[in-house]
This record gives C-alpha cells, sequence and structure tokens, in this order.
C-alpha cells in the first residue's frame, strides 16, 4: 500500500468524525433554544406592526361598526405567524368596554408574560381603542 494513499484515507476519516461531532454538538445547543426565548422586542414589533396593518386594512373598524369580529379573526388566520396569540379587546374613547374581545382562533389564554399594544384609530368621527395582548403559545 502506498503510504500517501493510507495517510489520506486516514485524514478523510479524521475530518468526517470531526464534522458530525461537531454537527451533533450545533444540534444540541440549538435544540435547547426555547421560541419564546426569541426576545420580547421582537413580539412587541410584530404585534404593533399585525396591529397597524389591521387598522390600515380598516379591520379593526369593520369590527366596531358591525361588532363582527370574523375580518380580524381571518387576518390574525392567515397572515400572523402559528406560534404567536393575540387578545383583542376594543374600547371607545372613554375607556368603556365595547364588549368586543376575542382571542385568536386555535390559542388559550394561559400565558404570564404578555406585550401589550394599545392603538387608537377613528371611524365615523369617534375615536376608539384597541388593546392586543400578545404571546407566544
Amino acid at each position: 500500500m502506498d503510504k500517501r494513499a493510507v495517510f489520506f484515507t486516514l485524514d478523510a476519516i479524521i475530518a468526517t468524525f470531526t464534522a458530525i461531532i461537531l454537527l451533533g454538538i450545533i444540534f444540541f445547543y440549538f435544540d435547547l433554544v426555547d421560541i419564546r426565548d426569541m426576545g420580547d422586542n421582537e413580539l412587541l414589533e410584530y404585534s404593533r406592526s399585525v396591529v397597524s396593518v389591521m387598522e390600515e386594512n380598516g379591520d379593526l373598524a369593520d369590527t366596531v361598526v358591525t361588532g363582527s369580529n370574523e375580518s380580524v379573526l381571518n387576518f390574525l388566520a392567515n397572515y400572523t405567524k402559528t406560534s404567536t396569540c393575540f387578545n383583542l379587546t376594543f374600547y371607545d374613547s372613554s375607556m368603556t368596554d365595547l364588549g368586543i374581545s376575542f382571542l385568536k382562533r386555535g390559542c388559550e389564554e394561559v400565558a404570564d408574560e404578555k406585550d401589550v399594544v394599545r392603538r387608537s384609530f377613528v371611524v365615523q368621527d369617534s375615536v376608539y381603542l384597541v388593546k392586543m395582548e400578545a404571546y407566544y403559545e
């Protein structure tokens, strides 16, 4: 046998073995990371964006005018991350609860730590407020 061939084969085996060990270590540490540990600022910014888009689409105004939450629920179901949950409550300008409150489909209200976003919007010369509590499922 040629000594160079043995050395090359041994070198390839060691490199492959080292790569497998490194990948195992990397996957082990990735498995320890939980999506809920990804930072509250990200969830807060994402929630602000979601509320802004719903206001621009007219979904919030539609909910107040018709009393139906269907347009907002459809938006949340179709255009938000599946790992995020939202609880929305609507108020008038004097902070009186309008009795319109609902949770994103498929979510349960169990989280202790929630990010809260409040957004005011105008419908037919009246000011309303929506409070959205966001948390990871």
